[in-house]
């Protein structure tokens, strides 16, 4: 019920609030068939049934179905990103995770979850010194909202101002470093929220979600040589540079570059409107 409370929400707020009633129908529907199968894939694992793995994937895949008719919220990705995590597809899981971060990266159960999803990957790929200071720069994401950090941005400029119009016109003495330091303060909160924007921008990221996935030195899985000795593993995280062929030229998360077949990974991309 608290789900389909946020679904009405996401639709009333949201940029799809004139979707039609049949539509929300077979959203509930959809969602209500979702929780159905999780039901069901718990109680199958606790009995030790082999049908589990698929009813936790046709959850998964039921909760992405109803995202993807354009009522999104952190809800919906977050329960995607649990099924596919019971169900042992960590690619996925990670995939539905950091979507569900770009809705709410102040949610706790969205942090844990991805963390969570995060930590069982079994060969992860070490950040260099510039993608560790940028999770430095945005330590900041899972306790203040985009528009907190933008309104104390906006403040701090005018406080600013204020400060230097103050030393013009007033008789009153008005300290210079309380204007300088309101300034910088609002340069760093536009610095800051730029660089999450770049950083956590769906377009231009990905997550491998093919297990045993070979990197090429090139577009070709028959002229280039494997770039790395060991093949990726699913839930891989990485940056998107160009599609060429077929192929994706990806950076990760250590620095080096290399080539994955397209269907190997997914881009973390906003959810088409379109309903399946």
């Amino acid at each position: 019920m608290i789900r389909f409370l946020l679904l009405l929400t996401s639709i009333m707020l949201g940029p799809h609030a004139l979707a039609s009633e049949p539509d929300l129908a077979r959203a509930h529907q959809r969602l209500t068939e979702a929780d159905r199968r999780f039901e069901s894939a718990l109680e199958g694992r606790a009995k030790g049934n082999s049908s589990a793995t698929d009813d936790f994937l046709a959850a998964a895949r039921a909760y992405e179905s109803v995202a993807a008719m354009g009522f999104q919220n952190h809800a919906l990705l977050a329960d995607a990103g649990n099924a596919y995590l019971l169900a042992g597809d960590l690619g996925r899981a990670v995939l539905a995770f950091r979507r569900a971060d770009l809705l709410a990266p102040n949610d706790r159960a969205v942090r844990d979850g991805l963390a969570q999803a995060r930590s069982m990957i079994q060969v992860a790929v070490k950040k260099d010194r510039r993608n560790r200071t940028t999770d430095a720069l945005l330590a900041w994401r899972p306790f203040v909202s985009r528009n907190a950090m933008l309104v104390a941005g906006l403040t701090l400029y005018a406080g600013a101002w204020a400060v230097a119009i103050a030393r013009v016109f007033s008789h009153r003495h008005v300290p210079g470093w309380l204007g300088v330091s309101c300034a910088v303060l609002a340069g760093a909160a536009g610095l800051v929220l730029v660089l999450d924007r770049r950083h956590n921008d769906g377009r231009s990221s990905g997550v491998v979600i093919a297990d045993g996935v070979t990197a090429r030195n090139g577009p070709s899985g028959a002229v280039y040589a494997p770039t790395f000795t060991t093949p990726l593993r699913a839930g891989v995280e990485l940056r998107i540079i160009e599609l060429r062929d077929g192929w994706y030229q990806v950076e990760l998360a250590d620095g080096r570059r290399t080539w994955l077949p397209a269907p190997a990974i997914e881009p973390i991309e906003p959810w088409s409107s379109s309903a399946m």
